[in-house]
C-alpha cells in the first residue's frame, strides 16, 4: 500500500514502510492517542501520497529500524506533514504556496469555513503532543516482554493533572479533558 502511494522515486525498508502505516493509523486515533481533527481514517488513507514522502523528511530512523525507536521531529512534522495534509483537505480556503503548519491553520482560521470546523483545528502544541504521543505507542509496541518508560511530565504526549491523565506535553495548551489511555 505505501509503495503504491509513493511510487518507485521513494525507497522505503519493509521496516519504515511498516512504521509510516503504524503512525498514518495511530494519527486516525486509537484506545491511546487521540486523531488528528478533522483528518478522517479515509482522507488519511487516500493522501498517503502527499504525506509519507514528506514523513521520510522528519524522520530519525535508525536504517531499517534495527532496535533503536522510531524517531520524528515534531515541528517538521508538523510543518511539513500535517500542513500539506490540512492543504490537501481544504485547498480552497488555503493559498498554494507552501507554508508553515501555523501559517496555514491561520489561513484556514480566517476563511470562509464553519466556525464549528474552524473551532476543531488543532494548533502547533495539539500538533507536537499528538507525534509525541504516537511516538511512545510505537516505541510501546515494539517492546518484548518489558514494560514502557512512563513520563508523566509530557515527554510522551500525557501528563498527569489533579490524579487523572491526560493528553498533552507539559509546556503548551495541548491538555484534553480526554483521557490518555481511552475515551
Amino acid at each position: 500500500m505505501v509503495k503504491q502511494a509513493v511510487g518507485s522515486e521513494v525507497i522505503l525498508s519493509e521496516a519504515e514502510m511498516t512504521r509510516f502505516l503504524v503512525f498514518h493509523m495511530l494519527l486516525t486515533g486509537s484506545d491511546y492517542s487521540r486523531k488528528m481533527p478533522q483528518l478522517g481514517a479515509g482522507f488519511v488513507w487516500e493522501n498517503m501520497h502527499v504525506s509519507i514522502p514528506l514523513l521520510t523528511c522528519c524522520t530519525h530512523d535508525e536504517g531499517d529500524g534495527g532496535g533503536a525507536p522510531f524517531q520524528l521531529d515534531e515541528d517538521a512534522c508538523a510543518d511539513t506533514v500535517f500542513a500539506e495534509l490540512y492543504r490537501a483537505k481544504y485547498p480552497r480556503h488555503v493559498s498554494d504556496e507552501p507554508g508553515s503548519f501555523d501559517a496555514v491553520i491561520a489561513e484556514l482560521r480566517g476563511s470562509k469555513l464553519t466556525a464549528s470546523t474552524k473551532a476543531r483545528l488543532p494548533d502547533r502544541d495539539f500538533a507536537r503532543c499528538l507525534v509525541k504521543n504516537v511516538l511512545w505507542i510505537m516505541a510501546y509496541w515494539e517492546l518484548h516482554n518489558s514494560n514502557p518508560e512512563v513520563d508523566l511530565t509530557g515527554r510522551h504526549g500525557f501528563v498527569e493533572s489533579n490524579g487523572k491523565l491526560e493528553f498533552g506535553d507539559g509546556v503548551g495548551s495541548s491538555a484534553s479533558s480526554g483521557a490518555a489511555g481511552g475515551d
